[in-house]
């Protein structure tokens, strides 16, 4: 499952600076750091001409007009500043996009383990809180952000932006929204939570 489209966070005309004297002879060549619109991978690209941040290219495997190559993928520490800025304000616009895709999430997510529910990744989701939500759901399913929101005191749509941040920091045990950065996966046997949460998108 690759990326198609990403959303440019920060374009560096002459690379990314480096603190290290090792550096101080490399080539200077652009390099861009982006959003992967489906999947959230947050990635550094090398473009073929000057892109704009907040412009949405094309990074998949057919002809790519405006990038190169793919150089990388990166963690949340790896941002530039600059990156790290509008981060979060592209998270919300995509998830907004994607409203149905994490509706559905709260509507059919399922348990972890005998002692764990799904919902309880989200941050601040404790037991109590998961029993609300799935009183609610079980009596009308979700229809938007919004209807869960009045329902069960909670602000999803922020809830969910955070937890995707938590995931592209790579440190999570469990990946529910975003693709694991490294192979191997610390995931209870038989689960399998990005194709799970894929089950439910369009």
């Amino acid at each position: 499952m690759a990326e198609e489209y990403a959303v440019v966070l920060d374009y560096m005309p002459e690379g990314k600076i480096s603190s290290r004297k090792s550096d101080f002879f490399l080539e200077k060549k652009p390099l861009a750091q982006v959003l992967g619109v489906d999947f959230f991978t947050l990635l550094e690209v090398v473009p073929k001409e000057k892109i704009e941040r907040g412009e949405t290219v094309y990074i998949g495997k057919g002809i790519r007009d405006k990038i190169s190559q793919i150089k990388r993928r990166v963690l949340l520490r790896d941002l530039t500043n600059i990156a790290r800025e509008d981060l979060e304000k592209h998270l919300f616009s995509l998830v907004e996009k994607k409203q149905e895709d994490f509706i559905n999430f709260f509507n059919n997510s399922g348990p972890l383990s005998i002692k764990m529910h799904c919902l309880e990744l989200l941050p601040n989701i404790g037991k109590t809180k998961v029993e609300q939500i799935i009183k609610e759901r079980n009596r009308e399913k979700f229809r938007n952000f919004r209807d869960i929101d009045e329902r069960t005191d909670i602000d999803s749509r922020k809830l969910v932006i955070k937890r995707i941040l938590q995931e592209l920091s790579g440190d999570e045990r469990y990946y529910v929204f975003t693709k694991k950065p490294f192979l191997e996966e610390k995931r209870p046997k038989g689960f399998r939570p990005r194709r799970f949460f894929k089950k439910f998108s369009r």
